[in-house]
């Protein structure tokens, strides 16, 4: 299987690059946001744990070559 991977792609204001497991922290403090969860279909209290599980989940895809989790699913 191919390894998706990119160089990051930095601008003034914004760095795009491959999810680490170091962003599960701000990506669950981001999903416990009330003006966040609000627009969105989860709920809040978002745990560190899920978030965690969500981001190795990420990192599972990127390492299947897929590239998103929606082909991953329909594979």
């Amino acid at each position: 299987m191919v390894q998706m991977s990119f160089d990051p792609i930095e601008t003034e204001r914004l760095l795009l690059r491959p999810v680490r497991l170091e962003d599960a922290e701000a990506l669950a403090s981001r999903r416990s946001e009330p003006d966040v969860a609000r627009y969105q279909s989860w709920t809040l209290h978002f745990p560190l744990d899920r978030a965690r599980a969500m981001v190795e989940e990420f990192a599972a895809y990127e390492w299947l070559g897929k590239r998103s989790m929606v082909d991953a699913q329909h594979c």
